[in-house]
């Protein structure tokens, strides 16, 4: 009787150590699955967050402020905006863009760094409903403007 008990608890001791193990493995799986799925749902809040910037920067824009090589021209800006020559830069929901300086316009893309014109590319920051392009020592700064004001202006 007494080796059918050890043998029995020989057995039994074999299933409890499987039955650790199994749990563990389990535990292990659903921390990997836990952190799988809060870094996909951060990924996705990032992505969203990126979207609703894009979302934001649709719209109409006209030259504020420019400089070139360290030297400010927003006083030269103004003096052609009070002439009717607004530098204008309109984003389109589709992520395409057009700009238009002095009656000639380039159609753009953009995504979430820059704007491509065909092979060209510039880097753009979006903060507070304005675009600023600097590139080659040139900065541009463009605010977001309602386009019912604008009309009303010229009137």
């Amino acid at each position: 009787m007494e080796e059918k008990v050890s043998d029995h608890s020989k057995k039994n001791g074999k299933g409890f150590v499987v039955c650790v193990a199994v749990a563990v493995i389990v535990i292990i799986a659903v921390l990997v699955v836990s952190t799988i799925a809060i870094n996909a749902k951060k990924n996705f809040n990032k992505d969203e967050e990126k979207s609703d910037n894009l979302k934001q920067m649709v719209g109409t824009y006209k030259l504020i402020e420019m400089s070139t090589d360290g030297r400010d021209q927003s006083e030269d800006v103004n003096t052609l905006d009070n002439l009717g020559l607004t530098v204008k830069l309109e984003i389109n929901e589709d992520r395409t863009a057009r700009l238009s300086m002095f009656g000639d316009s380039t159609e753009l893309t953009y995504d979430e760094k820059e704007f491509k014109d065909g092979e060209s590319s510039i880097p753009y920051v979006y903060s507070n409903g304005k675009i600023s392009l600097e590139q080659d020592n040139e900065k541009m700064v463009f605010e977001k403007i309602n386009v019912d004001d604008s009309e009303t202006k010229d009137e």
